[in-house]
């Protein structure tokens, strides 16, 4: 065991009008100190925090471009990380000179390392050395934490992270191996601290369902028979810009027609949507960059009697089914075992892959899912449904919902409705439709 045990500050509910911030930085201090209890109780030392997610938990940065899969002329950039110490309530931010003003704006840290022939430390107004020709970047932040007695002992790397790539990460490996340390991974120390959300987190969750419900009625307003399924992405993406949204960590999910519509992720394309087809969406509401998931089905013209049964009785039902079973600190395994049985009462169990969810919150692209997954299909052991997670869930049959969990309720922010969406099947219904 390394450090020394302490108490975690405790919560400090704070809204802050006009802050660069996403939270005020009492939040943050509260995060790093649940991050020390948990790292206390892995036996690490320090993390060195690679992933956007992380580090915009840790510090409010707000920034992914060029940091993974570029050119090789750009490594130095992938080394760019946040440290944090088992026996500091500091954080330490390494982030290279060209991104200094957005440092200086959005980010919360005691001390950053912008590392560039300036040699400045932009928040401290502390000189540091630069990298000159010949010199690796590694080097120098490694400098930095041995300066700071950081560099000793077991040091957490996010493995499962695509951040920094292998090539840079080997190196890194190496250089914090050659100084004595024991490189492990520890990419679920952040991962599940974050997955219990603060009260202010839970309301970013409320405005994303929000937005995602704004950009679903943009949708239901405008989809027809003969439009792409890009233009539908667009008409989401429109909506819910204006109304304060943020880009999705994945990409556009729109499918059309039986042939694509029951399969997995395709982003959205060009293909044009016929009278007839069934429509899926799955898209995101996004506010500082939390994600509410939120799909809906829409139908091109009136569907069979049979299919809109089907369809009510796989999603609608199940949905109002679900409200009565799910229960905060509920068993995940006791939750499926109830689930099911309402599957096979419904007569719908047969032939299903997929039915649970994952964990909603922090994301940047290329993904929007986080650690957390529950699955009828996988064996949750004795994980159950904890106050302050979100989650979505997905029926299997078209519909995905955001689920936020409180101390004694289950809260479903999203509004826009179970039931089947039917659109007008070509230009001129619709047309007709927003005259009427």
């Amino acid at each position: 065991m390394c450090g020394k045990k302490f108490d975690i500050h405790p919560s400090l509910e704070i809204v802050s009008e006009g802050y660069e911030l996403p939270f005020p930085i009492q939040e943050y201090k509260n995060r790093i100190n649940k991050i020390r209890k948990a790292m206390y109780e892995k036996g690490i030392n320090m993390l060195y925090l690679t992933s956007p997610e992380s580090m915009f938990y840790v510090t409010g940065l707000n920034m992914v471009w060029y940091a993974a899969n570029s050119s090789s002329i750009w490594d130095a950039n992938k080394a760019a990380g946040v440290a944090v110490h088992i026996d500091s309530e500091d954080v330490v931010l390494f982030q290279m000179a060209d991104e200094d003003r957005l440092v200086m704006s959005s980010a919360y840290a005691r001390e950053v390392f912008i590392k560039a022939e300036t040699d400045v430390g932009v928040l401290t107004g502390k000189r540091y050395e630069g990298p000159r020709k010949g010199q690796d970047v590694i080097d120098l932040i490694i400098k930095d934490l041995k300066n700071k007695k950081w560099i000793r002992g077991t040091i957490g790397f996010e493995l499962g992270c695509y951040r920094p790539p292998a090539r840079v990460f080997k190196k890194m490996e190496e250089k914090f191996g050659a100084e004595g340390c024991i490189i492990v991974d520890a990419t679920d120390i952040v991962a599940k601290v974050r997955s219990i959300k603060s009260p202010m987190e839970l309301n970013y969750i409320r405005r994303a369902a929000a937005l995602a419900d704004i950009g679903q009625k943009a949708i239901k307003e405008n989809i027809h028979g003969g439009m792409t399924e890009l233009q539908v992405v667009a008409s989401h993406t429109k909506a819910m810009m204006n109304a304060g949204g943020e880009n999705m960590g994945i990409v556009q999910m729109v499918r059309s027609g039986l042939g694509k519509v029951w399969a997995g992720h395709p982003p959205a394309s060009r293909k044009i949507i016929m009278p007839g087809e069934p429509v899926a969406t799955d898209l995101s509401g996004v506010y500082n960059r939390y994600h509410a998931n939120v799909g809906r089905f829409y139908h091109i013209g009136e569907p069979s009697e049979e299919y809109a049964r089907e369809y009510r009785t796989g999603n609608a039902v199940v949905m109002d089914e679900l409200k009565k079973i799910l229960k905060p600190n509920m068993y995940i395994k006791t939750f499926f075992e109830e689930l099911v049985r309402v599957y096979k009462g419904l007569g719908i169990w047969e032939g299903q892959a997929f039915m649970g969810g994952y964990e909603m919150g922090i994301a940047f692209p290329p993904d929007w899912c986080g650690e957390f997954v529950y699955d009828a299909f996988i064996d949750c052991g004795e994980a159950c449904f904890m106050p302050g997670m979100t989650v979505n869930f997905e029926t299997g049959f078209g519909i995905i919902d955001p689920i936020i969990f409180l101390e004694n309720k289950i809260e479903f922010p999203s509004r826009t409705t179970y039931e089947l969406i039917i659109a007008p099947e070509t230009t001129e219904e619709w047309i007709l439709k927003k005259q009427r």
